[in-house]
């Protein structure tokens, strides 16, 4: 089923009309085959495209959810199942994960007590088994293009990515009863004290313990640079 929006990619690539005005190709040459595009236009085009393929292929119930991020990596994996952890069975981390989550519900706080807390804590700090995804998609190009750093005065505090290119990665699955992912919008199953969810529209989708959610449906990616340009709906017809 991938192959068919990596077909879609390549097809949009080749638009003669597009090619003409922007920077637009079809790249394949490392770990994801993906759209490079200079037009911010172009960016709406690409997942208003992908999204209806989506729903042709998945059905109406179909979520295109979306991950921005400031580097390609391999695989989109959660926290939990990074390094160091990467060595360690996953049944007893998700083991870990749920025990964790019963401790912090002794808390006497109600809001703490709302079921999917290990989503709430991957906003504050905690490597759970969720996975950060957004239905936005200017909140995904803020996360493509700035950084996180950990300050022991400020906290936590974000930048502008110095990186040389931004990446949209498009994550389209029948969401509910699936036997891939299963997700969760934190604007509706959480309080609103709990305030990082709600600020960054988020939602987040929740792999299975073979802890990677490495297959995207489709990827964009655009220089850095090209996020501070006014966008030209005159680029993105064609």
């Amino acid at each position: 089923m991938v192959e068919r929006f990596v077909r879609l990619m390549r097809t949009f690539a080749m638009r003669k009309g597009l090619k003409k005005k922007v920077n637009l190709r079809f790249l394949d040459d490392s770990n994801r085959p993906r759209v490079f595009c200079d037009e911010p236009a172009i960016v709406a085009r690409v997942a208003s495209q992908i999204r209806q393929e989506a729903l042709l292929c998945f059905g109406d119930s179909t979520k295109v959810l979306m991950r921005g991020q400031t580097r390609n990596h391999a695989g989109m994996v959660p926290g939990l199942f990074r390094p160091p952890n990467d060595t360690t069975n996953s049944k007893l981390l998700l083991k870990a994960e749920a025990r964790l989550g019963r401790e912090i519900q002794k808390i006497k706080l109600g809001r703490l007590k709302r079921p999917l807390l290990g989503a709430l804590l991957q906003h504050y700090g905690y490597c759970t088994s969720w996975l950060d995804v957004v239905d936005n998609l200017w909140m995904a190009v803020w996360f493509a293009t700035h950084t996180f750093e950990r300050h022991a005065l400020s906290g936590m505090t974000t930048s502008f990515t110095r990186e040389k290119s931004g990446w949209i990665y498009f994550i389209a699955s029948k969401v509910r009863n699936s036997q891939e992912l299963s997700c969760a919008d934190l604007r509706a199953a959480h309080h609103p004290l709990s305030l990082r969810p709600h600020t960054s529209g988020s939602l987040h989708v929740l792999s299975f313990p073979s802890a990677s959610v490495g297959r995207s449906t489709a990827t964009l990616e655009a220089p850095i640079s090209f996020f501070r340009q006014q966008p030209s709906m005159t680029h993105c017809e064609g």
